[in-house]
């Protein structure tokens, strides 16, 4: 055996020495990520993450480990982790779409919207059928209060999905900010009609509705969010103010207690609500007493000390009265005068 030969053996012997290795290696990188993802499933996210990382140890090219490890670490809010993780997939792959669609997501949850939007918008360029980057860019525009960005995007997820109850509820918050309140409700209408147990769009309908003065209707939809979920504070202030407006009073206190009932740290402007309907019913000393709650939860309530005020002035507790009257004042109630007869 000549010298040229040995050396070619040897060549030989070492790449296939490293082919072997590298074979192995990539093999256990496999067994490691298939147990993470088993562990993903049963919601170990811990024990997941440590067999992604194993597996990106032995194969620091898995760019599907990356991505599944970027997406666990979502599940544990560590969304500074998930974006690293989706970088390198993206750095392996520039046209992975999924890289590019989940590190918008986790930008969006860190509230980056900007940052969201740039990725949303690439992976879109990489897919112009993916209808949930277009749901998602629209709803970062919409906290960036381009509503009118978020309508066109809320319109090219429903050219796609004509039956995405949320696209229509979420078109429609974006209209309700831009105050085209009819058009708005026709999205509330729709997303009702493709989802009739959307709570939410049934109390958002009905804070139109409120704020058109159609009170009766209101309550209906205020009461049809209730039977959906009988726990929802915002649904019964609501309907006790609509319930208010038509001088409904004792109807009015039952809701304003469901709401504290449900959420006592919500509870300044239920207070502030029931103190008000007390003293239509002449009952001072409960209206007191609601007003001073009110205060207590918020002691720059400046409304709650001014009314408050005034119900002393009318129990003819004068020093009460202008000393309620002071503080309102001075926490900026420009109307704040107690008259004397």
């Amino acid at each position: 055996m000549n010298f040229g030969e040995y050396m070619s053996r040897v060549f030989f012997f070492v790449v296939s020495f490293f082919l072997v290795i590298n074979f192995t290696f990539a093999q256990n990188a496999r067994k490691f990520f298939n147990s993470a993802m088993v562990k993903y499933s049963l919601q170990n996210f811990g024990g997941a993450l440590t067999d992604f990382n194993k597996a990106i140890e032995l194969n620091t090219r898995f760019e599907l480990a990356y991505l599944k490890r970027g997406i666990t670490k979502c599940e544990i809010f560590d969304y500074a982790g998930a974006i690293l993780d989706f970088t390198k997939v993206a750095e392996l792959n520039p046209k992975n779409r999924a890289a590019y669609y989940n590190r918008g997501n986790a930008k969006k949850n860190s509230n980056d919207y900007t940052g969201a939007i740039e990725d949303f918008s690439k992976a879109i360029e990489l897919n112009h059928k993916d209808a949930f980057a277009f749901y998602s860019r629209g709803y970062s525009k919409n906290c960036l209060k381009d509503y009118l960005g978020a309508i066109k995007d809320y319109n090219q997820v429903i050219k796609l999905k004509p039956k995405d109850a949320y696209a229509y509820y979420n078109r429609g918050l974006a209209k309700e900010n831009l105050l085209d309140l009819e058009c708005a409700v026709e999205d509330y209408n729709k997303a009702i009609k493709i989802n009739p147990n959307d709570e939410n769009a049934f109390y958002k309908r009905g804070d139109i509705k409120y704020k058109l003065k159609k009170y009766t209707a209101a309550i209906a939809d205020y009461t049809k969010a209730l039977e959906l979920n009988g726990e929802d504070e915002y649904a019964y202030l609501m309907r006790g103010l609509s319930k208010a407006e038509l001088n409904d009073y004792k109807g009015a206190i039952q809701d304003y207690n469901m709401a504290i009932l449900y959420n006592p740290n919500y509870g300044e402007q239920a207070y502030f609500s029931r103190a008000v309907a007390k003293d239509y019913l002449k009952d001072y000393t409960a209206a007191i007493a609601n007003f001073t709650k009110a205060i207590e939860i918020k002691p720059d309530f400046k409304e709650a000390y001014y009314y408050r005020g005034l119900i002393k002035y009318k129990i003819q507790d004068t020093e009460g009265a202008l000393s309620d009257a002071k503080k309102a004042i001075e926490l900026g109630y420009k109307n704040s005068e107690v008259h004397s007869e």
